[in-house]
């Protein structure tokens, strides 16, 4: 769903109610059809369809998401910005076959007026109205709330032990099997498939975001699929691994995204100004450099038990 996969893990003695997976894969799929930029038939779509100035009521599901994506943008300073998509498209990261070739200065300078979340605006009764000729994408959230969605579905069956996973955004109700906290690892950005560290929460959500699994390299320089929607262009490489806790995975989602933009620095500025726990991977001179939030250090756990 939501072109990835999904996993759900249950270790709750309740008993499971009949149909409830089925009742999970019809959530999921509602939501991907509010949410997706692959269907013109999606509610997301009608309203990049329409008409500037022109008003739209939309569903809660949809107002839900476009109010954390407006708040998300505005603490990060437009570092999270779901109408980037265009800059996207121009450095070879979207739907489009990439050309190899590096976008001129003109063309970024083309698309960045065609970026700026400031041009929608939700309004009172559940409406939204763009205000500019935006195109919207919620890619970098949407996992997240459909996460939300099935654990507070979970929740309400009396099941409150879990991990909900979504394309890699999550969220862990509960204990584990072993009656502990969850353990969820950390992956190397530098080797794969190895564990960089390891966090142990619970009823919390988590999310990493990262650079190192999507870009392109031209004359020797490394461009990120991290693209910077202020900016018009690939963040500088340096931050390549954000992992954030959240209470929400949709939260956790948005914000692993809005750090990455930002860079260690700044990034990590916001979430002490936030208290928001997270935990950040650097490459400085060919080596790895961790940096956490005052916050983070109580989820850290040994890697092996």
């Amino acid at each position: 769903v939501m072109g990835t996969r999904y996993h759900i893990t249950i270790t709750s003695d309740q008993p499971i109610a009949p149909g409830l997976e089925s009742q999970v894969a019809e959530l999921l799929a509602s939501l991907d059809q509010r949410f997706t930029t692959y269907s013109e038939d999606s509610e997301l779509m009608a309203l990049n369809r329409q008409p500037v100035g022109e008003p739209l009521a939309i569903s809660a599901e949809l107002f839900t998401v476009l109010s954390e994506a407006a708040e998300i943008y505005r603490l990060s300073d437009g570092a999270f910005d779901p109408t980037v998509g265009p800059l996207v498209e121009l450095w070879g990261f979207g739907r489009a076959p990439s050309s190899g070739q590096l976008p001129t200065d003109e063309a970024i300078s083309m698309q960045l007026e065609r970026v700026g979340f400031e041009g929608l605006a939700l309004l009172y009764g559940q409406r939204a109205v763009r205000l500019a000729p935006i195109v919207i994408d919620l890619s970098a959230i949407a996992k997240g709330y459909a996460v939300d969605a099935v654990a507070d579905l979970l929740d309400t069956n009396a099941l409150h032990d879990y991990m909900v996973e979504v394309g890699g955004e999550l969220r862990l109700g509960g204990y584990n099997a072993q009656g502990s906290p969850w353990r969820i690892a950390i992956e190397s950005p530098v080797q794969f498939g190895q564990v960089e560290r390891v966090v142990a929460i619970s009823d919390s959500a988590m999310a990493t975001s990262g650079d190192y699994h999507n870009f392109f390299t031209v004359d020797g320089v490394r461009y990120s699929h991290t693209i910077d929607p202020r900016t018009g262009r690939p963040v500088p490489r340096g931050l390549v691994s954000v992992t954030v806790l959240a209470e929400s995975s949709m939260r956790a989602d948005a914000m692993a995204t809005a750090l990455s933009v930002m860079g260690a620095e700044q990034g990590l500025a916001l979430a002490e100004q936030l208290e928001m726990p997270v935990y950040l991977l650097s490459l400085r001179d060919g080596e790895l450099a961790a940096q956490s939030s005052s916050t983070f250090a109580p989820y850290l756990a040994p890697i092996q038990d």
